[in-house]
C-alpha cells in the first residue's frame, strides 16, 4: 500500500484539534456502539506504537479522532495494563476505557472485554484496530451505511482479497465473538462465514503500523 495515499489522511488530521461527543447527536437510526482495540503488545515495533508521534499526534489519537467524528454510539477503547490514558481523546466523556490486564492472551481477550462495555440497546458493534490509521471517518461511514442496509448480517472491510477489520457485527453474532480464542481475531470469523457478510471495498485498511518502517512510510 502506498504511504502517499495514507499520508493524506495524516495531513487532514493536523488541523483536527478537538474531539466531538458522539453521544450528543447519534447520526444513525440503527444503534451502533464502537470498540477500538488498542491493547496490542507492539512486539514488532519495539515500543508502544500507539504512542508514537505523527505530526504532533499520537497514533492512538488519530484513530480516536476518526471514530469520534463518526458520531455513532458508545466508544469503548480497550487498552493494555500499562497504557497511558492522559491523551485528550481518552479523557473525552464520550469514551469508555476498558483495560485488558492480560493482552498476551490475544486479540480475542480484548474483543470480549470490549463487548462488556456495549450498551444493552445497541443493535451491533463495530470492531476497529487502532493501528489502521489510514481508515478515515468517511470509510467508517461507508461501512455503517452498508450494514444499515442489511442490519441482520455483518459488514466488513474488503482488502487483499479477503474480509477483515474494521467490521460490524449484529448482536446475534456477539456469542460467536465471545467464543474466539487466543490471537484469533474477528477476521477469521468473518472469513469462515464469508457468504453471510456484506463486503465493503476498503483498500486503505490494508495499511497498518506494525514496525518502525511502517510508521516512517505513514509519516511520508
Amino acid at each position: 500500500r502506498s504511504a502517499r495515499d495514507c499520508s493524506r489522511v495524516a495531513g487532514a488530521l493536523r488541523g483536527h484539534d478537538h474531539f466531538r461527543n458522539v453521544n450528543d447527536a447519534p447520526e444513525y437510526g440503527t444503534s451502533l456502539d464502537v470498540v477500538l482495540l488498542a491493547a496490542g503488545m507492539s512486539r514488532r515495533f519495539g515500543s508502544s506504537k500507539l504512542m508514537a508521534d505523527v505530526a504532533g499526534k499520537r497514533v492512538l489519537e488519530i484513530a480516536l479522532a476518526q471514530l469520534l467524528d463518526l458520531r455513532a454510539g458508545r466508544l469503548i477503547v480497550v487498552v493494555g495494563p500499562e497504557s497511558v490514558i492522559e491523551l485528550p481523546g481518552l479523557r473525552n466523556p464520550a469514551v469508555t476505557i476498558a483495560r485488558n490486564a492480560k493482552p498476551a492472551a490475544g486479540l480475542s481477550s480484548s474483543i470480549r472485554i470490549g463487548l462488556r462495555g456495549v450498551g444493552p440497546g445497541a443493535d451491533g458493534v463495530m470492531l476497529c484496530l487502532a493501528d489502521q490509521v489510514a481508515v478515515s471517518a468517511d470509510d467508517y461511514r461507508r461501512l455503517v451505511e452498508a450494514w444499515r442496509a442489511r442490519p441482520e448480517a455483518p459488514a466488513a472491510a474488503f482488502y487483499r482479497e479477503q474480509l477483515g477489520a474494521p467490521a460490524i457485527f449484529p448482536r446475534s453474532w456477539f456469542g460467536d465473538l465471545r467464543a474466539l480464542a487466543g490471537d484469533r481475531g474477528a477476521g477469521a470469523l468473518l472469513r469462515s462465514q464469508r457468504g453471510s457478510v456484506v463486503a465493503v471495498d476498503m483498500p486503505v485498511a490494508e495499511f497498518d503500523i506494525d514496525t518502525p518502517a511502517d510508521l516512517d512510510r505513514y509519516r511520508r
